[in-house]
């Protein structure tokens, strides 16, 4: 029996209103939105890089997002009928959402703003492979004679390739699932532990190291640090009758963080501060939080969103400010994240009985 005073994770985890991931999934759209509008403006410095010298507020939105992932991703499909419940399931929370998003860039957008004809512009090779990143398996991030000289790049797509790693994860927790072996979960475990240890021992050198071994460009960080903090999410599911989360935690959790920036202990940061740090949110302060969590499910939305329309702002605006560009973008994004909750995601969650 719990003592009072600490929550089990697994009586958090029964349904959205038993916990505050809605709310924490928010607050990571919006941190990977404010670093990428503060991107835009010359001189203007993250909020939590200043703390620390060492990661941004996209870094902790997506450390979040991926960590929050494992976690519910992994209990998605331990209350999934089949193998093919569970990938419909993951197909109508991914797919329509993103396919609007790359479909509006293509069609609306690029035609909006190209530099080329109309003609020449939907008969470039590089339209047809944009739109092939509806599939999810590869995003090509550029349009023809869209913001070819834009100050960060020509990209829109900037947040969809963690949706592409979301789903080789996907797939690999599948996997894992359905193959029967023992001791599996101290394997995965062990896994983890080894990657903590690599990205403790090698992260600044892993980038030379993955290019002297393999002869095409390759990130590691997607893997050694999101792919990890997915698996630790993992491992938190499986293993959530035995997580406790006490109330003096909060004591601990706020020293950690200071002594952490102060000596730059990244992975610290990355993987025990952050992921208890979601796990003391999501199940403390029930009340307080749900009447500041909109009903509607806006994060998803506002991460797609915040690649092409924070673009567009920026290259409209020419922004002096970061915050206000930031506060600009919001508003401007807040109606697509809107209509996609309610006329794309929504619906599409709503047949994922369809398929047993």
């Amino acid at each position: 029996m719990d003592t009072p005073g600490s929550v089990r994770l697994s009586s958090k985890l029964q349904a959205s209103h038993q916990n505050n991931f809605n709310f924490i999934r928010l607050l990571a759209a919006l941190a990977v939105l404010l670093s990428h509008s503060l991107e835009f403006v010359p001189g203007a410095v993250d909020p939590v890089y200043r703390l620390t010298h060492l990661i941004n507020c996209s870094y902790i939105g997506l450390c979040t997002f991926f960590f929050l992932s494992g976690i519910l991703v992994t209990q998605s499909l331990r209350r999934s009928s089949t193998w093919k419940n569970f990938c419909w399931r993951r197909f109508l929370r991914l797919y329509p959402a993103a396919c609007l998003v790359i479909l509006f860039c293509a069609l609306v957008i690029g035609p909006l703003v190209t530099t080329l004809p109309l003609k020449t512009y939907f008969a470039d090779p590089e339209f047809y492979r944009f739109l092939s990143g509806c599939l999810l398996l590869r995003i090509h991030f550029t349009l023809p004679g869209v913001w070819a000289h834009a100050p960060k790049g020509p990209a829109l797509l900037g947040p969809l390739w963690s949706i592409v790693l979301e789903l080789k994860l996907y797939a690999c927790l599948l996997v894992y699932w359905a193959v029967k072996i023992p001791w599996k979960k101290t394997l995965a475990l062990i896994g983890l532990l080894l990657a903590i240890l690599f990205h403790l021992a090698f992260y600044k050198s892993t980038p030379a190291i993955f290019h002297r071994l393999i002869p095409v460009s390759f990130n590691p960080y997607s893997y050694t640090v999101l792919g990890a903090l997915f698996v630790q999410g993992a491992l938190c599911s499986i293993w959530q009758e035995k997580i406790v989360i006490r109330d003096y935690y909060i004591f601990l959790l706020i020293p950690l963080l200071f002594v952490c920036a102060f000596f730059q202990l990244l992975t610290l940061i990355t993987f025990i501060l952050i992921p208890a740090c979601i796990l003391y949110l999501a199940t403390h302060g029930l009340r307080p939080i749900k009447y500041l969590t909109p009903k509607a499910d806006l994060s998803y939305g506002i991460y797609l969103w915040s690649g092409p329309i924070g673009k567009w702002i920026a290259m409209v605006t020419h922004p002096a400010n970061g915050w206000l560009n930031f506060i600009v973008s919001l508003a401007a994004i807040l109606p697509f994240a809107i209509f996609s909750w309610f006329l794309v995601e929504r619906p599409m969650l709503a047949l994922k009985s369809k398929v047993k």
